[in-house]
């Protein structure tokens, strides 16, 4: 008898951690899913400002120039990346280099409009710029801390930041 309760003790404890992985699994799928959407409704808003700013003829330019930021580097090297680039290519703000985590990895990273793409690391040895434009803000804080560890004396601003300050 003791042994049939034992099965059925068995039996049940499994079923029991089979439900409890089950439903930790979807509540990790859930956070997953809404910490997606955030992103995606942080991007909305930023966009939605840069578009904006675009219709005021107000540029990420502008706010460079005012701020004495003439040769840039950009971390993130994406679309978004390649939106700014695009943009700064007609005026007097000049990209000198972008900085990626891939870069670490020359089998992964990629070239975009024919620009060195560098590792964190190796900012020290490049051509001295004034600043750097973090374009995955969501992450903004990590990489900042990263690029100061790195080398302090570079102002890293956050892209939100330049196309909510317009």
């Amino acid at each position: 008898m003791f042994v049939v309760y034992g099965i059925i003790a068995l039996l049940l404890i499994h079923a029991i951690m089979f439900w409890v992985n089950k439903i930790t699994a979807n509540i990790k799928k859930n956070s997953l899913l809404k910490s997606q959407a955030n992103s995606y409704h942080l991007w909305f808003q930023i966009f939605a400002m840069w578009v904006r700013n675009i219709h005021k003829k107000k540029s990420i330019s502008d706010y460079l120039i005012e701020n004495n930021y003439k040769n840039i580097a950009i971390y993130g090297a994406g679309a978004v990346c390649e939106l700014v680039c695009e943009e700064l290519d007609k005026s007097e703000v000049s990209v000198v280099y972008l900085i990626d985590q891939n870069a670490c990895f020359p089998e992964i990273s990629k070239e975009i409009v024919e620009l060195d793409i560098i590792c964190v690391d190796d900012i020290p040895d490049q051509k001295k710029i004034d600043a750097i434009i973090v374009t995955p803000v969501y992450d903004f804080n990590r990489v900042r801390k990263k690029i100061i560890r790195t080398t302090s004396e570079i102002p890293v601003i956050s892209l939100d930041q330049i196309i909510y300050s317009l």
